[in-house]
């Protein structure tokens, strides 16, 4: 009978500092504990109660700062509360001397509380992966750091995105959105037989959001993107001049070099046998590559000796080999040519120009339509994020760095050092 009543006790506690906890963060206080609420054993032995003030369910006749003692109504199963002291606890009994601890707030996102089990629910799966592959605990912390602050910034920014886009609704555009909701919800529906049931079931299994969730989630994306599209996109202005100067300014990626490919056979001299060889294969018109690929070529045999190099024309300047007196007779061959052989670096040599490919040109006609959208997308971004930055100025949020930080710390107890 005492165990009962100590339970309730604790249990009742609990649900006080909660609802405490709670009402802080719905008025967005920036001075609520972000480190969560921890109660140990010696807290249930005051003579204070959790929360004071206020009529609660549970309570009767409660006054502010008040003692109170409980008592159990066997006929009726209720709780209720009388004033006086409670009752002092059995001599045997013993509380656990491991704190219980609640969720942790970490901070707020304008004016909407981040509590580190709802935040970290999304990363369970990633962060309990990262144990078994990262052994090293401070490796593992500065990956979850990574992957917490990447997606802090992601719910910062659509918190934000959000909150502009539902600020410049009408109220019809408001009212709208309900029915808006109500065919996504149907139509999640209807690829699982209509059954809404089944679909909630199914879409918690693969994506972990319930059919109304999933709902929500869609229409917060449209949301998202329409305040981004009206916001943004009557800023991006692509003009006829600016596609002119982006051509100009990539003319070589538009008018690409040549590309010589030339290929080189290098033979010891001691290897006399095989210069005999290379010498007379060659006399006998055989394929310089098929020569280039024999055992007496010490120059990139499996490729048949072969140097792809691009260079701006002519030939005659063109940078290919870096001896100079190499380059000299590369510079001077012509398509189909064979030059040697000639000794270079203790070696005979021989140089063949296969043959050089020149890249047709593209047309600033043939360009302008990928050049128009390559900077609509790159001034389309630019201006995002301009507007994106005006909001994080506008936006209350706590410090990222420090709910980052708090959040890595509750990761690391529940994930590292706390059961697997």
């Amino acid at each position: 009978m005492l165990e009962t009543r100590w339970r309730r006790l604790n249990q009742l506690r609990l649900r006080l500092v909660v609802a405490g906890v709670a009402s802080l963060a719905a008025f967005g206080c920036r001075d609520a504990d972000p480190q969560g609420t921890v109660l140990r054993a010696d807290d249930f032995r005051s003579t204070e109660p959790a929360v004071a003030g206020g009529d609660g369910p549970g309570w009767s006749g409660a006054k502010p700062m008040a003692t109170r003692e409980l008592r159990r109504d066997e006929a009726h199963m209720n709780l209720s509360a009388t004033p006086g002291n409670p009752a002092d606890p059995s001599p045997t009994a013993r509380p656990t001397d491991a704190p219980v601890m609640l969720d942790a707030l970490v901070g707020q996102i304008n004016g909407q509380p981040v509590y580190a089990t709802e935040f970290l629910q999304s990363l369970d799966a990633r962060l309990r992966a990262n144990v078994e592959k990262i052994k090293i605990a401070r490796d593992w912390q500065q990956e979850s750091a990574r992957i917490i602050y990447a997606k802090l910034m992601d719910r910062i920014r659509d918190d934000l995105l959000l909150a502009e886009a539902r600020s410049t609704l009408t109220p019809e555009q408001r009212q709208g959105l309900f029915e808006f909701v109500n065919r996504l919800r149907d139509n999640l529906s209807s690829l699982y037989y209509g059954s809404a049931q089944l679909a909630n079931e199914k879409l918690r299994e693969s994506e972990g959001l319930g059919l109304q969730e999933k709902a929500q989630d869609e229409l917060d994306r449209e949301l998202i993107k329409m305040i981004v599209t009206k916001s943004v996109a009557p800023r991006v202005n692509v003009s006829w001049r600016d596609i002119e100067r982006e051509y100009e300014r990539k003319l070589e990626e538009f008018h690409p070099p040549p590309k010589a490919l030339v290929r080189m056979i290098r033979v010891n001299p001691a290897n006399a046998e095989g210069l005999d060889a290379v010498r007379a294969r060659l006399d006998a018109g055989e394929s310089f590559e098929a020569v280039a690929s024999s055992e007496a070529n010490e120059f990139s045999r499996p490729s048949g000796g072969l140097i792809e190099k691009t260079f701006k024309a002519p030939l005659s300047s063109a940078v290919i080999f870096g001896p100079k007196d190499l380059n000299e007779r590369a510079q001077r061959l012509e398509t189909g040519q064979t030059v040697g052989p000639f000794e270079q670096g203790g070696r005979v040599v021989w140089l063949h120009l296969e043959r050089i490919d020149q890249p047709p040109p593209r047309l600033l006609e043939d360009a302008q339509l990928d050049i128009y959208f390559s900077l609509r997308e790159k001034k389309f971004n630019d201006e995002t994020s301009r507007f994106l930055n005006r909001l994080l100025k506008r936006g209350s949020f706590s410090d990222v760095q420090e709910m980052t930080e708090k959040l890595v710390g509750i990761a690391t107890d529940r994930y590292l050092l706390g059961p697997r």
